[in-house]
């Protein structure tokens, strides 16, 4: 008689654990998107990107697919960001089902590989992160890995600049760094809002140790702690990573001579300097520090625009690209300006044609070929975008589809704006702030241009992170009221419903349906 063999048997939360990790690992896949360059694409510096993003993504959602259905705990709550999100993603379907040509609107073009199906994949991804990741701490991962990707591009670039690499996947056209992106203006938008997240990190790495969400306990800091050894401080280690981060990304930025993210970044700086006067700056001299920084940033730009009108500083003026393109903005020079200008006046001419749904999501060519003019303008260049996101939300996709895309950007602010007020430290509401800035950076420069596949990597890495904070909140909220209720089903909980507590009068009627009297006289 041979004694039973013990089974081996394997932990569920295990299991668990290992779908979670091998999710954030998909994510940070994803986030290698902008290092993708095809070289026997007919469009090497987008179809690889997009071809790369698009499967990283699949099968990643596939993983978390099966982690939300057999682990409850990592579904997503309920949260007004990705609730946007999904209305903006289904308006764009239906102004491309009405539009001009709906397998355009599916697909876009080899050119720009944007569309509705591309749109799907990163409302997926931006779902994903925000339940994959939660509290400061746990994002401290993805934010940093984006910057070190950020590092690997911007440093190629400017050892390309500087001709000390030589390679066809790195783009430099006309003096101008593009780096792996193949166009200056889109490595731009990538960089400024790469340069704030990197403040950012920097800022609320000087904040002492504190819980995963960033919030020390009052208590706690009135007892004093029993002497240990010092614990491992990874913000010390990776400091020198994101200053790196922050120097290479606005030194690539100015190399780039893109105007656009230039003004997003100097709306960003300037926004978050009269935000923090007004709310952050808890003493006299911060306040007074706050506003002489925006007193140098005033000072600056009527500096500059002296500049535009005398001759003895042409020599500074022209001693840099960057500098020389915007010593030109709205002369007669500025082919460049005038284009876009045209293009957004065919846009909003087109608007008015088809004010609802618009001519249907990524047929701009067709808007703007119907209501061009050459004779008139003299331009020679074809705008199959508009060069300004909102006149381009209104061409493609109507009122419908700018008040969607507006409604994503109201509920990341107001997201933002609770987990600001909701953080009692002053480093890690400084860190929310300029998160903040970053997605004014990006908003801003997206008047001048549109979405590409890095750029719309970091709005939707930027919404995740606000989605994530939203649903943050709600979780310690539901902790906080303690009641015990539980989500009727899985499809309601996979929706974002739920988690989420009966209010007090929902709770008392309950009680009152189940007492004795009642329940005879129901009976």
């Amino acid at each position: 008689m041979t004694s039973r063999q013990p089974v081996a048997t394997i932990d569920k939360a295990d299991v668990g654990s290992a779908l979670l990790w091998l999710v954030r690992a998909g994510l940070a896949a994803a986030l290698a998107t902008p290092l993708i360059v095809a070289p026997d694409a007919y469009f090497p510096f987008v179809v690889g990107k997009a071809i790369y993003s698009r499967s990283v993504i699949e099968i990643t959602f596939a993983l978390w697919a099966a982690l939300i259905i057999f682990y409850p705990r990592y579904r997503p709550r309920f949260s007004w960001v990705l609730i946007a999100f999904a209305a903006w993603f289904a308006v764009s379907w239906l102004a491309g089902a009405f539009g001009v040509s709906y397998v355009r609107s599916l697909w876009s073009t080899y050119e720009r590989m944007q569309g509705i199906v591309d749109l799907a994949h990163w409302l997926a991804f931006s779902a994903m992160a925000a339940t994959a990741f939660g509290g400061l701490r746990e994002w401290r991962a993805p934010l940093t890995f984006n910057l070190l990707v950020g590092i690997a591009v911007c440093a190629l670039g400017l050892l390309s600049l500087y001709d000390l690499l030589q390679s066809e996947s790195l783009g430099v056209g006309g003096g101008r760094l593009a780096a792996t992106m193949g166009n200056p203006t889109y490595l731009a938008a990538y960089a400024a809002v790469n340069a704030l997240i990197g403040v950012g990190l920097i800022v609320r790495s000087f904040a002492p140790p504190a819980d995963a969400d960033g919030a020390a306990s009052r208590g706690r800091r009135r007892r004093r702690a029993p002497a240990r050894a010092p614990a491992f401080n990874a913000d010390a280690w990776l400091r020198p990573v994101w200053i790196a981060a922050v120097v290479l990304s606005l030194w690539a930025l100015w190399e780039t001579a893109s105007r656009g993210a230039v003004a997003g970044l100097v709306v960003a700086v300037a926004g978050l300097t009269v935000f923090y006067a007004a709310r952050g700056a808890r003493t006299p001299t911060a306040r007074k520090a706050a506003f002489g920084m925006l007193a140098a940033l005033a000072a600056a730009i009527m500096l500059f625009t002296a500049a535009r009108t005398t001759t003895a500083l042409d020599p500074i003026m022209q001693s840099s690209r960057m500098l020389a393109r915007l010593s030109i903005v709205g002369e007669a020079a500025d082919r460049s300006l005038r284009g876009r200008l045209t293009a957004v006046g065919a846009g909003i001419t087109a608007f008015g044609e088809r004010p609802l749904l618009g001519w249907g999501t990524d047929n701009f060519l067709s808007a703007w070929g119907r209501h061009f003019d050459y004779e008139e303008t003299g331009i020679e260049t074809r705008f199959d975008r508009a060069h300004s996101k909102v006149v381009e939300e209104l061409a493609t996709k109507g009122a419908a589809g700018l008040a969607a895309y507006m409604f994503v950007w109201a509920a990341m602010a107001w997201a933002l704006m609770r987990a600001y007020r909701r953080r009692r430290r002053g480093l890690d509401r400084a860190f929310i702030a300029i998160i903040g800035a970053a997605m004014v950076a990006y908003f801003t420069q997206n008047l001048f241009l549109f979405d590409n596949p890095a750029s719309t990597l970091q709005f939707s890495l930027l919404a995740a992170f606000a989605a994530s904070e939203e649903m943050r909140a709600r979780a310690r909220a539901d902790e906080r009221r303690d009641t015990g209720a539980k989500p009727s089903s899985r499809f309601r909980t996979l929706f974002g419903l739920g988690g989420v507590s009966r209010s007090p009068a929902a709770n008392r009627m309950r009680s009152a349906l189940g007492s004795a009297p009642v329940g005879a006289a129901l009976a």
